[in-house]
């Protein structure tokens, strides 16, 4: 089985993944679109530090049970990794991602310079993009940095009764 990256995001129409602000109470929380059958099949994520601030509001880690890698150039927060939750630069991610054979999907969560770097090193494999059916007309883009054009492969759609699209890509090579 070849490894997998795997950016699983949520955006309104107009391609926005929060308001300005960071705010997303615009997002549904009425039910599970497909996530809990995605995490049963994710062994490890990488998220930036301003994506992994957010997410702690949640869980400790972000992610229990799994590799959690923390993409940050602060590096007085390296020595607080654990073997959950790993505190490091984006080659040390890339390093585990070309070296170590024990991951076989990674989930990438954001933020938008994060995609970017795994977009613009050719390291995506797989896009899930669940549109939300609003338009936020400004906020943080899903997609900003991307030094080329990505050619994608649909592989899935799938509606919802709450208006929700749910698009899952290819990233071809």
């Amino acid at each position: 089985m070849d490894k997998k990256i795997i950016l699983y995001i949520a955006s309104s129409l107009d391609g926005f993944i929060a308001k300005k602000d960071g705010d997303i109470s615009w997002l549904f929380t009425d039910q599970d679109y497909g996530y809990t059958e995605f995490m049963n099949n994710i062994d490890s994520a990488v998220m930036g530090r301003k994506t992994y601030d957010f997410a702690m509001k949640y869980s400790n880690p972000p992610f229990p049970g799994i590799k959690n890698f923390v993409v940050t150039s602060q590096r007085n927060l390296y020595p607080s990794s654990t073997q959950e939750l790993i505190f490091c630069s984006l080659d040390d991610v890339l390093n585990f991602i070309k070296s170590d054979d024990s991951f076989q999907n990674m989930f990438l969560v954001g933020g938008t310079g994060l995609i970017a770097n795994f977009i613009n090193n050719n390291l995506l494999t797989d896009i899930v993009v669940s549109i939300h059916p609003i338009i936020l007309g400004d906020g943080i883009p899903l997609f900003h940095g991307i030094k080329s054009e990505v050619n994608l492969i649909l592989k899935e759609s799938k509606n919802f009764n709450s208006g929700l699209v749910q698009i899952t890509y290819e990233v071809s090579s």
